[in-house]
């Protein structure tokens, strides 16, 4: 007796050494990805594209400033990119963020970048959590070292832009239905609906995630023999909560355009940058983009251009964002 108490009392104490252990890791994984971070910080601050962004970290910059002082001048050397006026080109979710917190730092450069940065720990933290509960530990502990160590990580923090935002989403997404999964508890089914609501609005082509969480709630339902009533419910839920940051903004587009555009109006272009015969991988750039559009270049300040050029070669006057998407696409 005493020989099994003694058992189980090691036990014990080999569980909390583990456990210690598997913490002391994880805070050593989180101080190199903090330490990384605040290395490129240092080297990136003394970069001239740091106060003054280029690209589409130009037109985030632009458009969250223009929210907060309520001044829409175009930067020199640049097209009105008809943000007011127009459907959304780019998805609203990141300049908003952008906004608000310029509108808390008095405009900072700095604020958005450390914010990032913290917002790729907790991604590092979340990654781990994931990795944890999918296979075990060791796996968690791996996929955060990795992640704190990818060099494009604190790269892309340190951009006025939106990856960091979209990988804590998603992780943090696969985590709720993962525990709801587990749980089956409909206000963890509400959670995992918004947030992809949420995440949508940084990146609409998320949406193919919506779909396969549908699909694995009607199959895990068959195979599990739930019933059908229990499972339809927790599929409007999702649907729902998913519709709700994102019905708002496509009210907004049918009232500026008259035109249901699903958040933004990017996508066919962005798509025929990726797959058209003569795409690199590398370089966002449009084969015969005169032929098509009567423009020589464009970027995201002068898409408006590139619609309007794109309607008199196609004899459309009139063409919409959304035609003019789905012709690319």
């Amino acid at each position: 007796m005493k020989f099994v108490k003694l058992l189980m009392s090691s036990e014990k104490q080999n569980t909390s050494l583990s456990t210690y252990l598997q913490a002391a890791a994880l805070c050593l994984i989180l101080l190199t990805g903090l330490s990384v971070r605040g290395i490129y910080h240092v080297q990136h601050v003394r970069e001239p594209d740091y106060n003054s962004p280029v690209l589409d970290p130009q037109l985030n910059d632009y458009w969250a400033r223009a929210l907060v002082s309520g001044d829409w001048t175009v930067p020199p050397h640049a097209d009105n990119p008809e943000i007011r006026e127009s459907p959304y080109g780019r998805p609203p979710g990141y300049p908003w963020l952008l906004a608000a917190l310029y509108s808390l730092s008095q405009s900072s450069y700095h604020s958005p970048r450390i914010l990032q940065f913290f917002t790729g720990m907790f991604l590092i933290a979340l990654l781990y959590l994931l990795g944890s509960r999918l296979f075990d530990v060791k796996t968690g502990l791996v996929s955060a070292a990795l992640m704190a160590v990818y060099w494009g990580n604190p790269y892309f923090e340190g951009e006025l832009n939106s990856p960091v935002w979209e990988c804590a989403l998603l992780v943090g997404i696969f985590l709720l239905f993962l525990r709801h999964i587990q749980t089956r508890k409909i206000h963890l089914i509400f959670c995992t609906g918004l947030l992809c609501g949420i995440s949508l609005l940084f990146r609409p082509n998320l949406l193919v995630v919506l779909f396969f969480m549908v699909l694995y709630l009607a199959g895990n339902s068959y195979l599990e023999k739930l019933s059908l009533r229990a499972t339809g419910i927790r599929i409007l839920i999702l649907i729902l909560a998913a519709a709700l940051p994102v019905f708002p903004v496509l009210i907004r587009n049918w009232k500026v355009s008259g035109e249901l555009v699903f958040i933004s109006y990017y996508g066919g272009v962005n798509a025929y940058i990726g797959n058209n015969p003569k795409a690199d991988g590398v370089s966002p750039t449009i084969p015969d983009l005169y032929d098509e559009a009567g423009v020589d270049d464009w970027n995201c300040f002068n898409y408006p251009e590139l619609v309007k050029g794109l309607g008199e070669r196609l004899n459309k006057p009139d063409l919409s964002y959304g035609e003019a998407s789905s012709y690319f696409l």
